[in-house]
């Protein structure tokens, strides 16, 4: 038999704030990383920074530095794959 692979979808409610998208998000990971025995693979939604309005979210944009150390460090600690949306 082969390896069980665990992945954990994340869906958080999305704000005009994309500051709070990003604690929404990371509570959301901190509690599925501690609840779960084995994450392989955490998904986060595609805009789950940006916000609920797509006039308001870019095309082609970077994630501010803070964001990716925060998901690193994340990857790091729980020794997990994040997919953290596809800008």
């Amino acid at each position: 038999m082969g390896k069980k692979i665990g992945i954990v979808g994340i869906q958080s409610l999305l704000t005009a704030d994309k500051e709070q998208n990003l604690k929404n998000a990371l509570a959301l990971m901190d509690e599925a990383l501690l609840s779960y025995k084995h994450v392989d693979i955490i998904v986060l939604p595609e805009y789950f920074y940006w916000g609920p309005d797509p006039e308001d979210t870019p095309f082609i944009e970077e994630y501010p530095q803070h964001i990716i150390n925060e998901m690193a460090k994340r990857a790091r600690k729980y020794h997990t794959y994040i997919i953290a949306g596809t800008l």
